[in-house]
C-alpha cells in the first residue's frame, strides 16, 4: 500500500476505527437483525495483524490505494472483519462468507470510496468458471444487484442464508452460486407510468432519437435523458446491437429430448456439442430438456444432428428436431400495474380470448409476429465476419470495433452502416428485472391450433414465436410469478393439442461465432469436423 502500516495504526485512525467498530455493530444489529455480541470489542492488536495480512494481500495483487484512500480502506477491512465473525457459520462455503462480508463492507463505506474497493474485491475473488454451467464473479454480481434494489436484495440474501444456517443445511460453492444467480432473478423493480412508457415504446417499437422519443411520449427531453439513465443503471432497460444469425446462414434448430429408459442427463451427451447454444431441463410436460442449436449451413454439419438423434435413441432418449423457419419476437404491457408495481394476468379472460381466436379463426386476420429466416444477398469478407464477431461479443462501439480489428475509423464506419443496413446487425432493447422470471415452452404440432396460440401469445408479456417449415410451433414465453400455471389452464381449457413444459434455467453451451470457418472466396460456411467427430465420438 501507498501508507505504511505503522502510520495507518496512528492515534488518529486508532480513534476513528474504534468509533467506526461501534457504528458496524449497530447497523448489523439494527439493519440486519444479526448478535453484533459475536464481534465483541475493538480489540486493536487483532485487527492489526488482521490488516496487515490484507495489506500484504493487496501489495501482492498490485492493488496500490493513494494516500487519501487509506482510510477508507481500513475501514473497509474492519467492516469486512466484523461481518465474518457475525456469519460465522460452518456450514456454509467459505467464498459464501467472503462475498457477503466483501459487499457489506462496500456498502458501509461512502459510495465515492465504493470503486477502490470493488477493484480490490474483483482482485481477491477474480472472476473464474467453476463449471460448465456456474460462473464465480462476485464483485460484478453484488454491486450490480444494489444498482437495481439496493440494499434490499443483499439483506434478503442474508436473511435467507441465516434461516439455511439455523437449519444446518450445508452450503458447497456450487450450491452458493446456484442458489444465488437464481434468487437475483426473481428480485424485481416497479414501474411508474412514465418509465412503463418508455421501455414499451423502446422494446415494442425499437430505437428513437431522444428528440422524437420526448416528443412521442410528451416529456421533456431533459427528463426523458434522466429516467433513461435510472433505467439502464438499475438493469431494466438494455440496449443491445446484435447480429441476427439466419442473415448470415447460421441455421437455427429447437432440439427437444424426452427420457424413455435412460439413465444419464441429457446435457451430459449435448456438452461438447459444438453447435450448442443453449440448454435448459423441461421441469414439467412432456419433454425432458430443451436445447437450441446454431449449425452452419453445410451438408456435414446439418448431417451431424441426424447421426446424433441416432445416438440419443441408444441412449434411452427420443427426440425431436425443429429448424426455424421464421421466427420473430412479441411484447405486451396491457397487464402491468404501475399502481401496485406488479403484473395481474387476467387468465379467465384470456381463455375467452384464446377460445374465440381458434374458433372463429381469427389468426389470419391478426398481425403475424414472425419473420422468414432470409439469407443476406450480400457478399461479406472476412472484416464484415470480424465486426460481426465483435457485435455477437458486446463491442458495438466504432471505436472499440476499431481498436481491436486496428482498421481505420472510416473502414469499419463504411462497413458498420452497409451491416446495419442490410439488417445484418440490429439494435434491439430489451427489459428485464420487472417480475418476469417463469420461462415456459410450448410445442404444438396441429397447424390451426399453432397459428391460433401464435397469435394470441401477442396478449401475453413476452413470447418468441417460431415456426419451422411445415408451420409447426415452437413457442417461448416469459411469465410472472405463477404465471406458468395460469397459462396452461387458459390453453387447457381450449386445446389439448399443445405441450406446455416449465423451463429451468438456462445454460449456455460450447458456440461462439465461427468466423475462422467462414470461406470468403465461396460465401460458404465450412464445418467444424473435428469438433463434430469428437461429439460423435463422445455419443457412442
Amino acid at each position: 500500500m501507498a501508507i505504511p502500516l505503522t502510520r495507518l495504526m496512528s492515534e488518529r485512525l486508532t480513534r476513528t476505527l474504534t468509533d467506526f467498530h461501534k457504528d458496524v455493530k449497530q447497523v448489523i444489529s439494527d439493519e440486519y437483525n444479526l448478535d453484533p455480541e459475536k464481534i465483541g470489542k475493538f480489540d486493536l492488536l487483532s485487527f492489526q495483524n488482521y490488516l496487515d495480512e490484507r495489506l500484504e494481500e493487496a501489495d501482492q495483487l498490485s492493488f496500490h490505494a493513494p494516500l487519501e484512500e487509506s482510510l477508507p480502506f481500513a475501514r473497509g477491512i474492519l467492516a469486512k472483519w466484523c461481518f465474518q465473525q457475525v456469519l460465522d457459520f460452518k456450514s456454509i462455503c467459505s467464498e459464501c462468507i467472503d462475498d457477503l462480508s466483501n459487499e457489506f463492507a462496500r456498502l458501509m463505506l461512502e459510495p465515492s470510496e465504493r470503486s477502490a474497493w470493488v477493484e480490490y474485491w474483483r482482485l481477491v475473488s477474480p472472476r473464474r468458471k467453476v463449471s460448465s454451467v456456474l460462473v464465480y464473479n462476485p464483485s460484478i454480481r453484488f454491486p450490480s444487484l444494489a444498482d437495481m434494489v439496493g440494499d434490499r436484495g443483499f439483506k434478503t440474501i442474508i436473511h435467507e442464508l441465516c434461516m439455511l444456517s439455523k437449519n444446518d443445511i450445508s452450503l458447497s460453492l456450487d450450491d452458493y452460486l446456484a442458489f444465488l444467480r437464481d434468487r437475483i432473478r426473481r428480485f424485481s423493480l416497479p414501474l411508474n407510468s412514465t418509465e412503463l412508457k418508455i421501455v414499451r415504446k423502446l422494446v415494442i417499437e425499437g430505437d428513437f432519437s431522444h428528440e422524437r422519443l420526448a416528443k412521442d411520449l410528451g416529456i421533456s427531453s431533459q427528463w426523458l435523458s434522466r429516467r433513461l439513465t435510472a433505467l439502464k443503471k438499475r438493469n431494466i432497460l438494455r440496449r443491445f446491437d446484435r447480429a441476427p444469425f439466419s442473415r448470415i446462414g447460421i441455421r437455427m434448430y429447437h432440439f427437444y429430448v424426452r427420457n424413455i429408459d435412460a439413465v444419464d442427463d441429457p446435457y451430459k451427451l449435448l456438452s461438447k456439442c459444438p453447435f450448442l447454444y443453449t440448454y435448459q431441463s423441461v421441469l414439467t410436460g412432456l419433454w425432458t430438456a430443451y436445447a437450441v442449436f446454431c449449425v452452419p449451413d453445410n451438408h456435414q454439419s446439418i448431417r451431424t444432428l441426424s447421426v446424433a438423434q441416432t445416438a440419443f435413441e441408444k441412449w434411452g432418449f427420443s427426440t425431436m428436431l425443429v429448424e426455424v423457419a421464421s421466427s420473430g419476437f412479441s411484447y405486451s404491457f396491457d397487464f402491468y400495474d404501475c399502481e401496485a408495481g406488479e403484473w395481474r394476468m387476467p387468465w379467465e379472460i384470456l381463455a375467452v380470448e384464446l377460445t374465440r381466436v381458434l374458433n372463429n379463426r381469427l389468426a389470419d386476420i391478426i398481425p403475424r409476429v414472425d419473420h422468414p429466416a432470409n439469407r443476406t444477398s450480400l457478399s461479406l469478407d472476412q472484416l464484415d465476419m470480424s465486426i460481426i464477431e465483435q457485435v455477437y461479443r458486446g463491442n458495438t462501439s466504432i471505436q472499440g470495433i476499431r481498436s481491436a480489428l486496428r482498421v481505420g475509423q472510416q473502414r469499419v464506419n463504411d462497413r458498420m452502416r452497409r451491416l446495419r443496413k442490410d439488417g445484418i446487425i440490429a439494435t434491439k432493447w430489451e427489459a428485464h428485472n420487472i417480475g418476469l422470471y417463469e420461462n415456459i415452452v410450448i410445442v404444438c404440432d396441429d397447424l390451426d391450433v399453432g397459428e391460433a396460440v401464435a397469435a394470441w401469445a401477442r396478449r401475453v408479456p413476452e413470447a418468441i414465436v417460431s415456426f419451422d417449415l411445415n408451420r409447426r410451433l415452437s413457442l417461448l414465453v416469459r411469465l410472472p410469478c405463477g404465471g406458468s400455471y395460469g397459462l396452461a389452464q387458459s390453453i387447457g381449457q381450449v386445446t389439448d393439442a399443445a405441450s406446455i413444459g416449465l423451463l429451468g434455467p438456462r445454460i449456455y453451451g460450447a458456440w461462439g461465432l465461427p468466423i475462422d470457418l467462414w470461406d470468403a472466396n465461396v460465401q460458404k460456411w465450412l464445418s467444424p469436423t473435428a469438433q463434430v467427430n469428437q461429439w460423435l465420438d463422445s455419443l457412442r
